[in-house]
């Protein structure tokens, strides 16, 4: 799916299940879809949406404790979302301990530009009269989308973010909904693995465009990566055996879509083969279609320099963002796309 971020200016439940079920995710109150960010620095990570089918759905022995000795201990309440300064002190604590996980600013999850434009409903957990911990959620007609989960560190033997996640997942069963999507996993990273405790998820799959169970969608073809890794590399080869320059590169660059309106002036591709160089900043680079399964020949302009080194050493950071791509072709394979690069070249354009 091209890295894309969407701002509607109204949304209603059924089109929410609609953008859901092709694997967008909720954003604030934007929704947005990327196959690769920066996880960590230097280094693009695959995301797999996911989600979780809520018909026949029950929980494990864990799961069914957690929740037995936690509803024993806490007050549960549910309700539409909505700011306080309670939710506030508790947010403040928590980004003490996961700055990364959270924003300054609780209003980022219920509004965009002074609108709120999708139903966002929130669990709240309190111990005797204070608020300990709370979680937002989207709801749609059929789906919801858990956005994010905050609690007090002090209490972290209680396992309050699954709780509230648990929490989530039993509020949509009562309510009769079909799926429950708890945002994405990644094959590169354990950080996201937390989300298969709540039963077995579904995967969206990139080159299919449709979601599978993790049966038919084993983690060997998860690495989305690397399937692109290996079909430009293929095509260097081609290449090189042409006796044409060619070099590869990650671009770490290409979630930059997510952060400017002007999305479409940006290439959108986590790695690329840089092949020709047809004046001073006008850049021919060769990116992978995976879903499409097409080489596709772009003319890029250089601007800014990209100030993101990589920490893969076999495919080092393109050293500029990518602007204005043009697609020049496609090609089905590494021999034909050689073949069209050769030949663009021949003819001058």
């Amino acid at each position: 799916m091209p890295t894309s971020i969407y701002s509607p200016e109204k949304l209603d439940p059924e089109a929410l299940d609609r953008y859901l079920s092709e694997g967008w995710r909720a954003l604030g109150q934007r929704l947005y879809q990327a196959d690769y960010i920066q996880i960590e620095p230097g280094r693009l990570s695959n995301l797999i949406p996911t989600r979780l089918p809520l018909a026949g759905h029950s929980w494990g022995k864990r799961q069914r404790k957690l929740l037995r000795d936690n509803r024993r201990f806490f007050r549960i309440e549910y309700g539409p979302a909505c700011l306080g300064p309670e939710k506030d002190a508790v947010n403040q604590s928590y980004a003490l301990l996961h700055p990364e996980k959270t924003m300054e600013d609780l209003r980022y999850h219920l509004e965009y530009e002074g609108r709120a434009v999708i139903n966002t409903w929130e669990t709240r957990v309190y111990l005797d009269r204070r608020l300990v911990a709370f979680s937002f959620f989207d709801l749609g007609h059929e789906a919801a989308y858990s956005k994010a989960g905050i609690y007090d560190p002090a209490l972290s033997a209680f396992s309050l973010g699954l709780f509230t996640l648990l929490l989530e997942v039993d509020f949509c069963k009562e309510r009769g909904l079909r799926y429950f999507y708890p945002g994405y996993v990644s094959p590169d990273t354990p950080q996201f693995d937390y989300k298969h405790r709540i039963g077995d998820l579904e995967l969206w799959n990139l080159r299919t465009q449709s979601w599978h169970s993790q049966t038919d969608f084993p983690p060997g073809q998860r690495d989305h990566i690397q399937y692109i890794h290996t079909a430009l590399r293929a095509l260097e080869a081609e290449l090189e055996a042409a006796h044409w320059s060619a070099r590869r590169f990650a671009y770490l660059n290409s979630d930059i879509r997510l952060g400017d309106d002007r999305q479409t002036e940006f290439l959108d591709a986590p790695a690329v083969l840089a092949v020709y160089k047809d004046r001073k900043t006008r850049i021919w680079l060769v990116t992978y279609d995976l879903s499409a399964r097409q080489y596709v020949l772009q003319a890029a302009t250089a601007i800014s320099y990209n100030f993101h080194a990589s920490t893969d050493p076999d495919w080092p950071a393109l050293p500029f963002i990518a602007s204005y791509p043009q697609r020049l072709g496609q090609a089905g394979s590494a021999a034909e796309m050689a073949e069209m690069i050769k030949s663009y070249s021949v003819g001058g354009r």
